[in-house]
């Protein structure tokens, strides 16, 4: 298995794979991840994903526009047992 924290830069891991990489981690390692992204600011929920195929979508949807991270495309993402409390999503989109 691929550890993008031992990677020289995340940043050069094409979207696809670092989804996958990313959900195949532990909390500790997704939060190390997403600080190589400058992406921190997501951890409480990001690294709490289930491994499924459906946040595997939509990891690679959110990762694959990083123009777009305040404006998250979380439709169809698979949160149950989530919490999201002080999670700010309100720019997010939570349809389907």
């Amino acid at each position: 298995m691929v550890v993008c924290s031992s990677a020289p830069d995340c940043t050069e891991i094409s979207a696809p794979d670092l989804a996958l990489v990313f959900l195949q981690q532990e909390p500790p390692q997704r939060l190390q991840i997403l600080k190589q992204l400058g992406l921190a600011r997501f951890a409480p929920i990001l690294t709490l994903l289930p491994p499924t195929a459906a946040n595997r979508t939509c990891l690679l949807r959110f990762l694959a526009m990083p123009s777009r991270v305040k404006f998250p495309d979380l439709s169809q993402a698979d949160l149950p047992g989530l919490r999201l409390r002080g999670v700010n999503l309100i720019r997010a989109n939570l349809s389907g």
